[in-house]
């Protein structure tokens, strides 16, 4: 929470002087964690390498206790925690299945899975999902296969939902496409969120604060085929290209279920 609390208090988009940047906020806690690092260490981060070898960097510069334990973990018994890690992998992989399963409701089997049907599944899920949250698809900012999703906030402020998608690929394929939906702060006299002066539009990269969220990239939208049917359901699915057990072939050919897309 407090690394998350860090992170919002850095618009990395914006360039700071010194003068700013001792104004920003920064954790005490994290702070604390720092100085008792340092300490133990005997140096500052800056002068570890000078002191230590390259082996003791990893887990040195780590400042949570934990992550510091699991680094050294993995430098001292590399077999013994490789074997560990995959166990705790399966075990993720068995509840991220139950939680599929738990929560799906089927609206997906009532779209195509072509271009036109992915957008209008998106829509339908962002209006069942954010609209109890004050989200609802704006029309004035949107554009085709460029879904907005706007919540006033003050009278000359909002935030949207948009699909984070510069290469196409929420379309990749016919059978598979990335889902990256992007949370941003705009001005409501913004138009075209693609279209944008600076100080209209704000991204919050809340992905960043979100321990491990890239190490589950990358997501993507599949396919299932029915027994009895050509068409297929749409679901979310994901690619186990971080997994680190099994073959080559298990690793980076393999798709794992997730998450039915509702």
């Amino acid at each position: 929470m407090e690394l998350a609390k860090n992170s919002l208090a850095r618009l990395r988009t914006f360039r700071v002087d010194e003068e700013q940047r001792r104004q920003l906020y920064f954790s005490p806690f994290i702070q604390n964690l720092r100085d008792e690092r340092d300490k133990a260490n005997g140096v500052a981060e800056q002068e570890l390498s000078k002191r230590y070898s390259w082996e003791q960097l990893a887990w040195r510069r780590e400042i949570d206790p934990i992550q510091r334990r699991r680094v050294l973990a993995s430098v001292n018994d590399k077999k013994g925690y490789d074997t560990l890690w995959c166990t705790v992998n399966d075990l993720q992989r068995k509840r991220l299945k139950q939680e599929a399963t738990r929560h799906a409701t089927g609206l997906s089997r009532a779209y195509t899975f072509d271009e036109d049907g992915r957008y209008a599944l998106l829509s339908a899920v962002m209006e069942r999902e954010a609209g109890p949250l004050g989200f609802s698809a704006d029309k004035l900012r949107s554009r085709i296969y460029s879904p907005v999703f706007w919540k006033q906030v003050t009278e000359s402020w909002g935030l949207l939902w948009t699909l984070e998608d510069p290469d196409g690929m929420f379309f990749h394929n016919s059978s598979e496409g990335h889902f990256r939906p992007a949370l941003k702060i705009g001005n409501a006299a913004l138009r075209d969120p693609e279209k944008v002066e600076a100080g209209e539009l704000l991204s919050i990269r809340y992905q960043s604060i979100i321990p491990g969220f890239y190490n589950a990239l990358p997501y993507l939208l599949g396919r299932r085929r029915a027994r009895d049917n050509n068409q297929g359901t749409p679901l979310f699915i994901r690619s186990d290209r971080t997994n680190h057990c099994g073959s080559n072939k298990d690793r980076f050919a393999k798709l794992i279920m997730s998450a039915p897309v509702c």
